[in-house]
C-alpha cells in the first residue's frame, strides 16, 4: 500500500515538474507555419528544434532517474515516457503534417523514411536511460533475467509483432489523442501478454520494441504514393500505421511498455519478492 502510494506521488510530482519543460520543448519544435510539436523531420528551423529535443531529453531523463531512485527502474521509465506523451498529445496531428508534402516536392515516401530514422534517433536516449536505471535504480523484479538471453530475445520479437498488430487495430482515427493513447494502450497490452508468457524475461529489453514498431510503421507507410496518402486522409481511411509519428511511438510506447510490465505483475502468477535496493556504485 505504501509503495503504491509512493509511486503515485513520485509520478505526479514528476509530471508537475516536467510540464513547463514540456511546454517549452513543444513550442521549440514547430513547422515553418507555426504548428507546434512537429517531428524533427519537418521542423523549422531544425537547429532550434534539435536543441529543444536534446535539452528536453536531458531534463526528462533527470526527472526519470529521480523517480526511479525513489521507486524502481520501470516506474522511472514510465515517468520518462509520460514526459514525452505530454508533448506528443499536444503536437501537430498527421493531417497537419501531411500538408507539408508539397514543400518536399510531394516526396511523401522520403518524409516517412525520415520519420523512421528519427524514431531510431529518439530511441537512443531511451536506451541510455534504461542502462542508467539498471545501474542506479531499485529492481522490483529480482527473479527476472538480467541479460540478453534467448528467452528475452523471443519476448522482444513477440512484443514487436503484437505491437504492430495492435497499433493497426487501435489507430483508427486521425485524432491526435487517439493516436497517442491508442498506441500506449497497444504497447501496454503487447507487453503484458509478453510478460505473462515469459514472466522472467529481461523486461528492460522490451523497451526496444516501440522504436522498432515506430520505424517499421513509417517504412510500411512510405510504400504508398503521396496522392494516395492525401486521398486516403481526405476520405478518413488513412493507413493506420501512418498516423504514428516518431514522438508518438517513443513517448507513448515507452509509457505503455512500462505500464504493461506492471500490469503483468498484477495479473501474473509468479511471486515477486520485495524490491531490491538500488545498486551501489
Amino acid at each position: 500500500m505504501f509503495d503504491a502510494l509512493k509511486q503515485w506521488v513520485a509520478v505526479i510530482t514528476g509530471a508537475v515538474m516536467a510540464w513547463p519543460v514540456a511546454t517549452w520543448v513543444l513550442h521549440g519544435m514547430h513547422t515553418s507555419d507555426g504548428r507546434v510539436g512537429a517531428p524533427l523531420s519537418v521542423a523549422s528551423p531544425l537547429g532550434g528544434a534539435l536543441l529543444a529535443a536534446v535539452l528536453g531529453a536531458i531534463a526528462f531523463g533527470v526527472i526519470s532517474l529521480v523517480v526511479g531512485r525513489v521507486t524502481n527502474r520501470y516506474t522511472g521509465m514510465l515517468m520518462y515516457g509520460l514526459c514525452w506523451v505530454i508533448i506528443a498529445r499536444r503536437g501537430a496531428p498527421i493531417d497537419d503534417i501531411l500538408r507539408h508534402v508539397d514543400e518536399f516536392g510531394r516526396a511523401f515516401g522520403s518524409m516517412y523514411f525520415k520519420f523512421a530514422i528519427e524514431t531510431c534517433f529518439w530511441a537512443i536516449p531511451v536506451a541510455a536511460l534504461m542502462v542508467l536505471h539498471v545501474k542506479l535504480s531499485p529492481n522490483q523484479y529480482p527473479n527476472q533475467e538480467n541479460r540478453f538471453s534467448p528467452t528475452s530475445i523471443k519476448a522482444l520479437v513477440l512484443n514487436i509483432v503484437l505491437g504492430l498488430a495492435l497499433a493497426w487495430v487501435f489507430l483508427r482515427t486521425e485524432a491526435k489523442g487517439q493516436t497517442v493513447f491508442g498506441f500506449a494502450a497497444g504497447s501496454a497490452l503487447a507487453t503484458m501478454i509478453t510478460r505473462l508468457i515469459w514472466p522472467r524475461c529481461n523486461a528492460s529489453v522490451l523497451f526496444v520494441a516501440p522504436a522498432v514498431v515506430g520505424a517499421a510503421a513509417a517504412l510500411l507507410t512510405m510504400m504508398i504514393s503521396a496522392d494516395d496518402a492525401v486521398a486516403r486522409l481526405a476520405a478518413g481511411n488513412f493507413l493506420a500505421l501512418g498516423r504514428l509519428m516518431p514522438l508518438d511511438a517513443i513517448g507513448a510506447g515507452t509509457f505503455g511498455t512500462a505500464l504493461g510490465i506492471g500490469l503483468a505483475r498484477s495479473f501474473g502468477a509468479e511471486h515477486h519478492p520485495a524490491t531490491e535496493p538500488a545498486p551501489q556504485g
